[in-house]
């Protein structure tokens, strides 16, 4: 007979799955890589180019944006689980340049991801 397993241990597990499959796909990549300011000249995406910097950082990060139109949108900073530590609406965004201090988050990975429409941009940052 099996032993039910507790809620508690179920999500602890998906937790523990969620981090190490994470942490090793972002291993995989090279530093260039995953350090890369985004920039795209091709017309077809709605974000031109999203950098986030320093990285790594001791927890103030800045943000600069250039958007292709003025449509709204949405910046949302995550941990390496997944759990939302910033949400920022970005309604007239044309070129933005901002600053995020995390220096009151637990040190550690986090995920920065932008969405204007159905284009969507992530990036990693290291906060030591």
């Amino acid at each position: 007979m099996k032993t039910p397993v507790k809620f508690g241990k179920k999500v602890a597990l998906k937790k523990l799955f969620l981090f190490a499959f994470i942490f090793v796909g972002l291993s995989a990549f090279s530093k260039n890589t995953l350090y890369r300011n985004y920039q795209n000249n091709s017309g077809n995406s709605s974000i031109r180019q999203f950098t986030v910097y320093p990285n790594p950082t001791n927890g103030k990060i800045n943000l600069a944006i250039d958007f292709r139109n003025n449509l709204p949108a949405t910046l949302t900073v995550t941990d390496i689980i997944g759990q939302t530590m910033f949400e920022k609406k970005i309604m007239n965004p044309e070129n933005s340049t901002f600053t995020i201090d995390l220096s009151n988050h637990p040190k550690g990975i986090y995920l920065f991801n932008l969405q204007q429409g159905n284009q969507s941009v992530s990036k990693k940052i290291i906060v030591e």
